[in-house]
C-alpha cells in the first residue's frame, strides 16, 4: 500500500536498547546492473530486490582464460556471478532470463563453457559464460510424471561424455544431451512404481574396474556401470547393501583417492540428526574425530596423484573442519569476521607456487556459500585473509506490506496464515532509500512470546519521510525515526489493549496509515476499542465504536482518506467499517460510523470478505474483495440513512463480445493508484493487472509466465511516485517495474528526457518526465517537422521513437513541447538520437 500520488506534490509540497540498526552493505562490490536502485532505469524495465547474502550453492566456472572464469552462486530466488578478473558482481535473475525464481541446482560445462541451472519446476536453463540465456529444457515439467520434479543436483558428463548432463531429480535421474537439446534417458533406480528422491550423482572409477554412476537417494545409495546399455531399468542398479543403514537417506558421498569412501547420512533422530560413515579397507566405521551433530556439507580436493595431497572439509552449523588423508583434523574455523558460517556449499580453489617453468599446485582457498555473507573466501593456508562478496538487498524475501514515499521504501515482513495466526517471522524491519538498504533487527518484547515477531503493516509520515510506524501482530506499534526505533507503544503507554489470541497474550496491530495532516491512524485487533489515532502533538485519541463491530468483528487494514473518512477492513467476512471524523479527529463527539457489507441496504459489497482498500485521485474508494474489485464513487452516500440501494459498484466490462464483471473470480489482495490515476490490482493467484483510470480496460497483465515476476501470488503493491517504480511484493520476494506513469507537478518547470542521447542500440521507451497531469507533448525535428504527439500518464510521457508512419526517426536533435491540460503551463526541452 502506498499514498496516492496527488499528496506528494499537490498537498504536501514539499528502548533503543532493544533494537539494533544495520546498513546492509555486505561486500565491497556493487553490481554494474544495480549501481543505482532508483535513477535512470529505462521505462518498462524490471529490477529485482532479492536477498543475496543467504546463498545455497556455488560452482567455479573455469573458462579458457581468467577473463571468462567466474564463480556462480545460487540463492533461493536467483544467482549472482563473481568475476575474479575485475572483482565485479553480476545478477542472474528472471529479469536476465532465468526461467523461474526457484533455482535448486547449478553446474558448469567446462567443455562448452555453459552454466546450467535447474529449478524446482524441473526446468533446466543453459547460459553462456557471459550470463546470456541460451536455451531452456522444458521436458521434465511437461512430462506426465506425477510427483516431485525438482532438480536437486546436476552432473556434467566430463571429458568422457562432454555432450551430456545428468539431472538428479525428486523421482530419478534424467540424462540430457546439450548438443542435440533433447532427453536421452530417464533412470529409475528402483523402478517407476517406487520412485526415489535422488539427492546427488557422481561418476566413480573403481580400481582395475569400469567406471560406475553412483546415486545417493532418500532410501540408500545405488550404483550402475557407466556402459550399461539399459540404465533406465532398475535391474541395472545395485544398492549398497553393506553400509550401516542401507535404506537411510544419504546427502553426500565422497571418494578418496586410496579407495576410501565417506558418506553423510540423515538419521531422522532429533538429538543426532546426521551421521558420517567411513569405508576403509572394506569396513564401514564411524568417521574418526567427529562429534555427532548436523552436517551441512562435505567437500574434497586433491593436488596430484599422491594420496597425501588429498584434503576433506566437513561443515557443521558453527565450523568447518579440515582433514588430511589420514583423517586427522588439521584445521578448524569457527567463523569468518565473527559471523557463524552456516555453510550451505563449499568448493576448493588451489593456488600455484614455483617458477614459470616448474609450477606446483598448493592448498590455498576454500570458497563457501553460507547463510550470512553471500560468497565467502576462506584462506586455509593461514598466510592470507578472508573476504566475501554479495549484492545489496533485503535480509529475507518476505513481504507483507510496503509503503513508499518519494525514494523512501519500508517493508513489513511479518506473516499470518489463513486463520490470522502468527507465523513468527523474526526478520525485523527493512527498506531502502536511494542506494542503501537498512535493516532494523528487533529484540525481545514485553509479551510472553519470545522476540518481536510479525511486523504486519507500515506507513511513512508524509510530512517527514524519515519517520514511519510499523504495526506488529504481538507487540503493538513501533515508531521509527532516522532508521532507529524511538518508541514501542503497547498497553502500558498507549490506548492499545492486550488480548488473548493465537495461544498467548498479544497486542495486535493490523493496520496503520497517516492522514493528510500527519496524524497516525491504527487498529487494535480483537480489542474492545479497535480504532485509534496518534495526533501530531503526540497525544492519543480512541474512537468509541460502541457495538458497531458486534461480537465477532475486529479491525485490520486502515485507510485515512483525504475527506477525513477512515476506512477499516473487518477481516473474516465482516465487511468494512467507514468512520467519519467530521475532520476533527481530536473530538469524537461529532463523529459517525457505518459498517458496510454485502447486504444491498448496507453497501452492497460483492463479498463480505474484504482484502484491500485504496483511494484514487478523484476521491473514489476502490475495494478489493474475494469476488473482485468494487468502487464507491460517492463515499458520502455511506452516511445517508435513506439509502436503500447498493453504494458499491462492480465494473462491467466487455470481453470477447460478452459482458462480465471485472475480475469477479479473483481475490484482490492489493490496489494501488499510479500518477495517471490508473489502478494496479494485485491478485492472490493471477499476478498483477494494470487497469485504466475507470477500470474498464486492461492496460497490462503481468504473470510469472510472461514477465520476471517471481510468483503470481501478490501480497502488496506500492509505487515510488517520484520515479514511477511499481514495487510488487510476492510470496517469493519483491520485484520492481519502471512504469510509464510518474507523479505530476502542478506547474511545468523543468522537463527531463532520458536516455539522452538515445544511442544506436537502444530499443526501449524514450521517457519524458516533469510534466503536469495529462499533459500534451509534441515532439518535432530541429526543423520543426512534427513526428509524434503524446499524452502523459501523471507526470510522465513515453515515446517509442517512431514517427507518424511507424518508422524509426533518424539521427538528429529533437525538440519537446509540453502543455498542461488547461494550456496554462508549458515547457520545452531537447534530446539527441544517434542511429
Amino acid at each position: 500500500m502506498t499514498k496516492a500520488p496527488i499528496f506528494q506534490n499537490c498537498i504536501f509540497l514539499g528502548f533503543a536498547l532493544l533494537f539494533q540498526t544495520f546498513t546492509l552493505v555486505f561486500g565491497q562490490i556493487s553490481s554494474a546492473s544495480g549501481a543505482s536502485l532508483q535513477e535512470n532505469r529505462p521505462t518498462g524495465s524490471w529490477f529485482d530486490y532479492f536477498p543475496y547474502h543467504r546463498t545455497e550453492e556455488l560452482v567455479h566456472c573455469q573458462g579458457v582464460s581468467s577473463e571468462t572464469s567466474f564463480w556462480a552462486v545460487r540463492t533461493a530466488q536467483a544467482l549472482f556471478l563473481y568475476h575474479e578478473s575485475d572483482n565485479s558482481l553480476q545478477r542472474l535473475t528472471t529479469v536476465e532470463g532465468m526461467s523461474g525464481s526457484n533455482p535448486t541446482a547449478i553446474a558448469w560445462d567446462a567443455n562448452s563453457e555453459l552454466l546450467i541451472v535447474g529449478y524446482a519446476s524441473g526446468k533446466l536453463d543453459l547460459f553462456s559464460n557471459t550470463g546470456e540465456w541460451l536455451y531452456t529444457f522444458n521436458d521434465i515439467p511437461q512430462s506426465n510424471l506425477i510427483g516431485d520434479k525438482s532438480i536437486l543436483n546436476i552432473l556434467w558428463g566430463g571429458s568422457e561424455n562432454p555432450d551430456m548432463i545428468f539431472a538428479a531429480c525428486g523421482f530419478g535421474v534424467v540424462a540430457l544431451n546439450i548438443r542435440t537439446l533433447d532427453v536421452r534417458d530417464t533412470w529409475y533406480v528402483e523402478g517407476q512404481q517406487n520412485l526415489r528422491r535422488c539427492n546427488g550423482i557422481s561418476v566413480h572409477q573403481r580400481e582395475e574396474s569400469e567406471a560406475v554412476y553412483v546415486v545417493w537417494t532418500d532410501a540408500g545409495i545405488f550404483e550402475a556401470p557407466v556402459n550399461h546399455p539399459f540404465l533406465s531399468s532398475p535391474d541395472a542398479w545395485m544398492r549398497w547393501s553393506d553400509i550401516p543403514l542401507e535404506t537411510a537417506e544419504y546427502m553426500h558421498v565422497i571418494f578418496a583417492p586410496d579407495g576410501d569412501v565417506v558418506v553423510h547420512m540423515k538419521t531422522g533422530d532429533i538429538e543426532s540428526p546426521d551421521a558420517l560413515w567411513l569405508l576403509d579397507d572394506g569396513l564401514w566405521t564411524a568417521f574418526p574425530n567427529w562429534e555427532e551433530g548436523v552436517v551441512l556439507d562435505l567437500e574434497a580436493t586433491q593436488l596430484n596423484d599422491t594420496n597425501q595431497s588429498w584434503r576433506l572439509a566437513i561443515a557443521d552449523f558453527q565450523s568447518i573442519r579440515l582433514y588430511n588423508a589420514e583423517y586427522e583434523q588439521v584445521q578448524l574455523d569457527y567463523a569468518a569476521d565473527g559471523i557463524p558460517l552456516r555453510v550451505s556449499d563449499m568448493a576448493f580453489k588451489n593456488g600455484h607456487t614455483g617458477s614459470e617453468n616448474e609450477v606446483e599446485e598448493s592448498f590455498q582457498d576454500l570458497f563457501i556459500a553460507n547463510n550470512e555473507q553471500g560468497l565467502l573466501r576462506m584462506d586455509i593456508t593461514g598466510d592470507g585473509w578472508d573476504d566475501h562478496w554479495v549484492l545489496d538487498g533485503p535480509p529475507v524475501p518476505l513481504v507483507r506490506d510496503i509503503d513508499a514515499w518519494n525514494d523512501r521504501v519500508w517493508i513489513a515482513s511479518g506473516g499470518i496464515d489463513g486463520t490470522w495466526t502468527s507465523m513468527y517471522h523474526k526478520h525485523g524491519l527493512y527498506g531502502f532509500e536511494g542506494n542503501n538498504w537498512q535493516w532494523i533487527e528487533l529484540g525481545d518484547g514485553e509479551n510472553d512470546v519470545l522476540g518481536i515477531n510479525d511486523p504486519m503493516c507500515v506507513s511513512i509520515d508524509p510530512l517527514n519521510s524519515d519517520h514511519a510506524y510499523f504495526g506488529t501482530w504481538e507487540e503493538g506499534l513501533i515508531e521509527v525515526l532516522n532508521n532507529e526505533v524511538v518508541n514501542l507503544f503497547n498497553d502500558v503507554n498507549s490506548p492499545l489493549e492486550q488480548t488473548e489470541f493465537g495461544g498467548s497474550p498479544r497486542i495486535g496491530v493490523g493496520g496503520v496509515d497517516f492522514d493528510a495532516l500527519g496524524n497516525l491512524w491504527f487498529t487494535n485487533a480483537y480489542a474492545d476499542e479497535g480504532l485509534h489515532v496518534r495526533l501530531q502533538d503526540g497525544s492519543f485519541q480512541t474512537m468509541g465504536l460502541g457495538d458497531a463491530l458486534g461480537n465477532d468483528g475486529w479491525l485490520g487494514q486502515v485507510l485515512a482518506a483525504r475527506n477525513g473518512y477512515i476506512w477499516c477492513i473487518m477481516p473474516r467476512n465482516q465487511g468494512l467499517l467507514v468512520y467519519d471524523t467530521n475532520k476533527t479527529p481530536e473530538d469524537t463527539n461529532d463523529d459517525d460510523w457505518r459498517v458496510l457489507t454485502s447486504d444491498p441496504e448496507k453497501g452492497g459489497l460483492p463479498s463480505d470478505d474484504v482484502y484491500s482498500i485504496e483511494e484514487d485521485l478523484d476521491g473514489e474508494i476502490w475495494i478489493g474483495t474475494a469476488a473482485g474489485p468494487c468502487v464507491i464513487y460517492l463515499p458520502s452516500l455511506a452516511f445517508e440513512n435513506s439509502n436503500e440501494n447498493p453504494i458499491a459498484s462492480q465494473i462491467l466490462i466487455q470481453q470477447d463480445g460478452n459482458f462480465q464483471l471485472l475480475l469477479e473470480t479473483e481475490i484482490i489482495q492489493s490496489i494501488c493508484i499510479d500518477g495517471g490515476n490508473r489502478k494496479w490490482i494485485g491478485t492472490q493467484n493471477s499476478g498483477v493487472y494494470l487497469l485504466s483510470s475507470d477500470g474498464t480496460s486492461q492496460v497490462l497483465h503481468f504473470e510469472a509466465e510472461n514477465s520476471p515476476l517471481p510468483s503470481d501470488q501478490i501480497f502488496d503493491i506500492a509505487i515510488n511516485h517520484r520515479n514511477g517504480e511499481v514495487l510488487i511484493g510476492t510470496d517469493r520476494g519483491l520485484m520492481g517495474w519502471r512504469s510509464d506513469a510518474q507523479n505530476f507537478v502542478v506547474e511545468i518547470n523543468e522537463i527531463r528526457t532520458y536516455p539522452n542521447p538515445v544511442t544506436a542500440g537502444f530499443d526501449g521507451w524514450i521517457t519524458i518526465d516533469g510534466l503536469a497531469f495529462e499533459s500534451t507533448v509534441h515532439i518535432t525535428s530541429s526543423a520543426g517537422r512534427s513526428v509524434a504527439k503524446l499524452k502523459s500518464e501523471g507526470g510522465r510521457a513515453v515515446w517509442d521513437g517512431l514517427d507518424w508512419n511507424g518508422q524509426p526517426v533518424g539521427y538528429g536533435v529533437y525538440l519537446v513541447f509540453a502543455t498542461d491540460a488547461e494550456g496554462k503551463s508549458a515547457g520545452t526541452t531537447k534530446f539527441a538520437i544517434m542511429r
